[in-house]
């Protein structure tokens, strides 16, 4: 039988088990429970039981430290040698010319155009919208509902909050945190983050 590891902790890791379920009934499906202490570090010693042989593996983690908790349980998994398939819920429409890395997850009644490229480890949540030719970096992280108009760029590591509009052919920068409902017009430049309660634009710095 085809196994598959599920990483992670907490309501994330029994949806994502829940989402597989659905998605691969013929899956045996095993959860890994990983905790993190008081200095946001892993107990990485569970990993050491974990067996390759023809096993895929899931990291479902949070966004986290711009998605960085993610990738970093993701990067110690493929040093492990595990294949990381995306996963796609049902009921999510991907075209067929969108190219998707490893260990995406696209949700439920999420939209991706034809010719979008999604990179290794991205979040797109569930109802979210993708316009066609959008280009979306590694490890960014796209919450429930966000629209992204036609042709957009968004860079690695970047975060979209909820109700966030990204019109056509904008670009929003690497490690950029986008936390303000409405629709952005404007380029916006890498490490900014917009959040409701700052009346202006703050830049990240020594990231």
């Amino acid at each position: 039988m085809r196994s598959k590891y599920v990483i992670g902790s907490g309501a994330l890791l029994d949806w994502a088990m829940a989402a597989w379920r659905e998605v691969d009934p013929g899956l045996d499906l095993r959860p890994v429970r990983l905790d993190q202490d008081a200095a946001y570090v892993f107990d990485l010693s569970v990993l050491d039981n974990l067996v390759v042989d023809g096993a895929t593996a899931f990291a479902a983690y949070d966004d986290q430290f711009l998605n960085f908790r993610r990738f970093e349980l993701m990067a110690k998994l493929k040093e492990r040698g595990f294949s990381m398939p995306a996963l796609v819920c049902p009921g999510a429409l991907v075209a067929n010319t969108a190219s998707l890395g490893e260990n995406v997850m696209i949700g439920a009644g999420a939209i991706v155009g034809h010719d979008c490229q999604i990179g290794f480890n991205t979040v797109i949540g569930s109802g979210a919208n993708i316009g066609s030719a959008c280009r979306i970096g590694n490890s960014a992280w796209i919450e429930a509902g966000v629209v992204i108009g036609r042709a957009a760029k968004i860079g690695a590591n970047a975060t979209l909050g909820l109700g966030v509009i990204i019109g056509d052919a904008i670009e929003v920068g690497k490690f950029c945190v986008v936390d303000v409902a409405g629709k952005i017009t404007k380029n916006i430049a890498a490490k900014t983050f917009l959040h409701a309660s700052f009346d202006t634009s703050i830049n990240i710095v020594e990231l």
